[in-house]
């Protein structure tokens, strides 16, 4: 669903009534990323998996993050010696044992060139 062309079939009307719905409200962006997972079969680079993962928006860093121990972020790599700021990296099961949707895997078959996926609520 592209939201700016289901929005340009509206007419004026229907326009004011979302305006309607929406107004006074606050809403909670969530961010979505995708991260490819290759291996080397044979010399060559092949797409294995791919991770659809949505990071939880800051307002709900007490139920995701609530202390340095309960968290879904791992230190990251980084070369202090080489001047490198501290890093941190998602962890896919730690964000997965809290809420199993944030967090889809993909599987990519390379000789049959298709997607298998099984959404995990």
């Amino acid at each position: 669903m592209n939201l700016i062309e289901d929005l340009s079939t509206l007419d004026h009307t229907q326009i004011e009534d979302i305006e309607k719905l929406t107004m006074h409200r606050q809403f909670l962006t969530t961010t979505a990323f995708l991260h490819f997972n290759y291996e080397d079969v044979e010399n060559e680079h092949s797409l294995r998996e791919i991770t659809l993962f949505c990071i939880p928006n800051g307002v709900l860093q007490n139920t995701y993050n609530p202390t340095a121990e309960d968290t879904i972020w791992l230190a990251g790599r980084n070369a202090p010696t080489l001047g490198e700021d501290f890093r941190v990296r998602l962890s896919f099961g730690l964000l997965k044992a809290k809420a199993r949707w944030r967090v889809q895997k993909i599987r990519y078959d390379g000789m049959r060139r298709s997607c298998e996926g099984v959404w995990d609520e």
